[in-house]
């Protein structure tokens, strides 16, 4: 379960579905979000073809995090189950944890200017951490400039 980073106490269950019979060509693994008071799926998102060997919510609720038995690590917006983050086999073999830094002010400034920071452990007994930069955007007001001049 996570928070929705929208509402103050509604809560979303996070789901992996991993196809039961694994093929020389095998078939995506899906991510999905669950309505927490009802139970009914929201969101189903295909996430890759590799088996998710582990998932984690960040405190906040806007983010989500899987490891392979590969060793790869993605990070998804919660919201729209959209990739925001990946590595392949960024540890050598299954990725056994992953943990979101804490919201606290400490972890903010060992975050430094990044959007969101994941610790991945593996089978290796290591430990890396992922950090998401910042997504730049652009204001109205530019965009507006450049569509003028382009006309």
């Amino acid at each position: 379960f996570g928070k929705v980073p929208d509402q103050q106490d509604a809560l979303c269950l996070y789901t992996v579905q991993i196809p039961y019979k694994r093929e020389r060509r095998p078939p995506p693994c899906y991510l999905t979000k669950w309505d927490g008071l009802r139970f009914l799926p929201l969101v189903t998102q295909p996430c890759g073809n590799e088996v998710i060997s582990c998932l984690a919510v960040s405190d906040c609720g806007k983010f989500l995090g899987l490891g392979t038995v590969t060793g790869s690590v993605a990070i998804y917006i919660s919201f729209s189950l959209q990739r925001l983050y990946y590595v392949e086999e960024a540890h050598g073999i299954v990725v056994t944890d992953l943990a979101f830094f804490p919201g606290s002010r400490r972890c903010r400034d060992l975050q430094g200017d990044h959007e969101t920071a994941l610790l991945s452990v593996a089978v290796d007994s290591r430990c890396k951490l992922h950090l998401v930069p910042n997504r730049r955007t652009f204001p109205v007001w530019l965009l507006l400039l450049l569509c003028f001049i382009s006309v």
